[in-house]
């Protein structure tokens, strides 16, 4: 296949188009913006069905949904309303046909073989399309909904490497096999069919302290990265006391540098 008619996730974020375009969060009740007017983006199915064809044919590379489980209150209360992102993923694999389509995953949340079917099932739907955003920890008032334990920071990163490894096993491995570490103890694992995607799907994290960013570099393909405009930083920096508020920042998702 030719890399003009290669559709499939690693094709589309590694190659190509240097700068990469995308839509996310509208999955969600408000997508990425906290207000109370009127005119917010209200989560309902036929609209998410129309932006998600309309992304796909205006050739972006990505539809990327968050992962939440609970709005955060207040006036608006950001993000009350949600599509779970794994089914929302295979759904909107289904409508699409050329941009890649990724799942959110909080790792502690989601038991690591379950994540590895649903996302090979979901690779097979899109005929490779597909790619994991893994989130190692966020907000402690969902992981409470779910009884669900918030390591210490670092230790999240520890946590989701054996995550991966797991889920890495499950997408390659041809025959049953055990796995054994300080997280999870399984016997006889068996996982078919494996993804479309050769080794696996590409992974995405969007952490940025100096763990996230070695756990990133080790075991995932792109990270989320944050940056920052140290033009309006500096300017604001003679106006203000110290220790105020973080300056603008904005996100995009880049291919790791050894790409």
């Amino acid at each position: 296949m030719s890399a003009m008619n290669d559709y499939t996730a690693r094709a589309r974020l590694f190659g190509g188009n240097r700068m990469k375009l995308g839509v996310m969060a509208f999955n969600c009740s408000h997508g990425s913006t906290i207000t109370t007017v009127p005119e917010a983006w209200q989560l309902n199915w036929p609209d998410t069905r129309e932006i998600a064809k309309m992304v796909d044919r205006a050739g972006m590379e990505a539809l990327l949904p968050v992962g939440r489980w609970k709005g955060y209150g207040g006036p608006s209360n950001f993000n009350n309303c949600t599509f779970e992102s794994f089914t929302w993923a295979s759904a909107i694999g289904a409508l699409t046909s050329y941009c890649t389509v990724l799942a959110t995953v909080h790792v502690p949340l989601v038991h690591p073989l379950m994540a590895a079917k649903m996302a090979a099932t979901i690779d097979h739907v899109t005929n490779g399309r597909f790619a994991m955003n893994v989130v190692c920890g966020w907000f402690k008032n969902e992981f409470d909904m779910f009884g669900a334990h918030m390591r210490p920071h670092d230790d999240r990163y520890k946590y989701a490497t054996e995550w991966l490894d797991f889920v890495r096993r499950a997408w390659t491995e041809e025959t049953e096999f055990d796995f054994d570490s300080e997280s999870f103890h399984a016997k006889a694992v068996w996982s078919q069919p494996k993804p479309l995607q050769k080794p696996h799907p590409p992974i995405m994290n969007a952490g940025g302290s100096p763990a996230a960013q070695n756990f990133t570099t080790r075991y995932c393909d792109m990270n989320f990265v944050i940056l920052k405009d140290r033009t309006s930083n500096a300017s604001a920096a003679a106006t203000r006391p110290p220790k105020s508020s973080p300056c603008r920042r904005s996100r995009g998702p880049w291919p790791r540098a050894d790409r």
